[in-house]
């Protein structure tokens, strides 16, 4: 349902996340899949900063994967170890971004997200089956911003499928 939503949206605005990003965003989805930490932190080092705006498609993403991820690290501890690193490369690069967009890269990577960000990864990590309140919460989502809140999505999608148990 969040793809097909994020698709739709993404027909009346694209992203560089799906376009000049992509690739690079893919291989931080695979370095994730693996826990390749050195892999994730250069392609993290690629997408901070990356796009226009208060808060470039490159920061919203990661801060949507920040929080799909963190929603099934569980009590797994090569994830956790891994998300922990990965944390600390998104907080280390937000330096390199705009003052906005730095400070919620910081706030992501030590596991707080805002409210649209909450709500989301609630409804479609845990299991919610009211499609009515995975509806809403992926509108208020995907409202955000020009672009903010579909990349944010995107980040979250990726994040999801990550570590969902279909891929392991």
């Amino acid at each position: 349902m969040a793809a097909a939503a994020l698709q739709r949206r993404r027909r009346v605005r694209s992203s560089v996340i799906d376009r000049e990003a992509e690739t690079f965003f893919r291989s931080l989805g695979e370095a994730c899949r693996r826990l390749d930490v050195a892999r994730a932190t250069v392609e993290i080092d690629r997408l901070v900063g990356w796009g226009e705006g208060l808060t470039p498609a490159g920061d919203d993403a990661l801060v949507g994967l920040l929080a799909g991820m963190a929603a099934l690290a569980g009590a797994d501890a090569r994830r956790v170890a891994f998300l922990g690193s990965l944390s600390a490369a998104v907080a280390a690069s937000a330096a390199r971004t705009t003052d906005i967009s730095a400070h919620y890269l910081r706030l992501a990577a030590a596991g707080h997200f805002n409210a649209d960000v909450t709500h989301l990864v609630h409804a479609l990590a845990g299991g919610d089956s009211d499609d009515t309140r995975i509806r809403d919460a992926l509108d208020a989502a995907l409202a955000a911003g020009a672009t903010s809140g579909a990349d944010m999505v995107a980040g979250m999608i990726a994040g999801l499928r990550t570590w969902c148990a279909e891929n392991e």
